[in-house]
């Protein structure tokens, strides 16, 4: 039997955030997965492309419906999530249709927001660690190089990168349309992934804020030491504010109150106004 490029995984078009969320893993995690896979031989070569939009495996392979399912069985395994529960959610393309979803991806045209430039660096990234891994052979280092050729023209040679997008930046303007001007407006964050980061950033560089609420210490730690022009720098601890909830505000974030994945509106306006009575007495 030929060996086949394949793609299979889950994306914002096919699966919400709550079971995205429960397959991206960390890169140390990533790496025990590719190795794990490598060991079983289901896949000639391999790769996995983790965030928090998107989960997919690209992979060379005689049979790829049966090294699709060992490889999200083998992400399943880390989060305690079964194949079956995974798989509804899963699409899968081979050959030319494969080739056809990588340029697509590289070149943020599968994004949630299109023209976003973080993707690129996050397949990069991907591939970078497949072949530390020694998961690469030709066929991948081949898609993969012409993957990022192909998203380097799209955002030269066409109006796609015209702009600077981002879901976070998408979400800084929004708020601008929303609340006007952000001067003197408390802002709640809540996640520790990059998307917060950089969402933090763009509101540091927006207006004076009244205060900026971080609800990860982690991200609080990377925000040490900026030079920021609001007045009032702080995090406060979401478990302090709303003890009743138990979850985790995104996939890669430091555990916070929540009950369920999401808080309401109601429930952000009460953390929210609790931190800024709280006076920011942790200062970053």
């Amino acid at each position: 039997m030929t060996p086949t490029v394949f793609v299979a995984g889950m994306s914002h078009r096919t699966a919400p955030v709550e079971v995205r969320e429960q397959l991206a893993l960390e890169d140390d995690k990533l790496r025990e997965v590719v190795a794990a896979l490598a060991a079983q031989g289901t896949a000639a070569e391999l790769m996995i492309l983790s965030t928090c939009n998107r989960v997919e495996v690209y992979g060379v392979a005689e049979a790829p419906g049966e090294a699709r399912a060992a490889a999200f069985r083998q992400l399943g395994a880390h989060r305690g999530v079964g194949l079956p529960s995974i798989e509804p959610h899963l699409y899968a393309h081979s050959g030319e249709e494969a080739v056809r979803h990588a340029f697509r991806v590289a070149a943020s045209l599968d994004s949630l927001v299109i023209g976003e430039p973080q993707i690129l660096g996050q397949v990069k990234d991907a591939f970078a660690l497949a072949q530390s891994c020694q998961t690469v052979g030709p066929v991948l280092n081949a898609l993969m190089s012409q993957a990022f050729r192909v998203a380097k023209r799209v955002r030269t040679e066409t109006e796609v990168g015209r702009l600077a997008v981002s879901v976070s930046s998408t979400a800084v303007e929004l708020a601008r349309k929303i609340f006007g001007r952000l001067d003197g407006k408390a802002v709640l964050l809540v996640g520790a992934g990059e998307m917060a980061e950089l969402a933090a950033r763009l509101l540091m560089e927006a207006a004076p804020l009244e205060a900026l609420l971080v609800a990860a210490s982690s991200l609080r730690d990377r925000l040490k030491g900026r030079n920021v022009s609001y007045s009032k720098k702080v995090f406060i601890p979401l478990t302090h504010l709303c003890r009743d909830y138990c979850g985790y505000c995104t996939f890669r974030s430091d555990p916070v109150a929540g009950r369920v994945p999401y808080m309401t509106p109601d429930e952000v306006l009460a953390v929210a106004e609790a931190g800024v009575r709280a006076g920011c007495k942790e200062a970053l």
